[in-house]
């Protein structure tokens, strides 16, 4: 599912960068605010992160017995609502 989450971000980014560029406010382009910079810089940040510690786990379930891996804890309900705060926090309001 991970790898998933990582494409979908990665979308979203390429998205929100292509947006800002097209949008206008004010007679320039929204990407040229130091507002929607910012915004975007830490989805890069979160997607790069993401990306990480997708290529980290896989890797170390490439490396593990299959047995290991069902002991392997999740991240459960926890972690998903931390990281729904954050993304929801960074989201551009467009």
């Amino acid at each position: 599912i991970a790898p998933i989450c990582l494409g979908i971000s990665e979308r979203a980014l390429e998205i929100s960068v292509e947006y800002s560029k097209i949008r206008e406010q004010f007679g320039k382009p929204i990407s040229s605010f130091q507002m929607i910079q910012s915004k975007l810089a830490d989805m890069y940040t979160l997607v790069e992160s993401i990306r990480a510690l997708v290529y980290s786990v896989l890797s170390e379930c490439d490396n593990t017995d299959k047995k290991e891996l069902i002991t392997i804890p999740m991240g459960g309900h926890n972690n998903l609502n931390s990281f729904k705060e954050y993304t929801e926090s960074i989201r551009l309001e467009l």
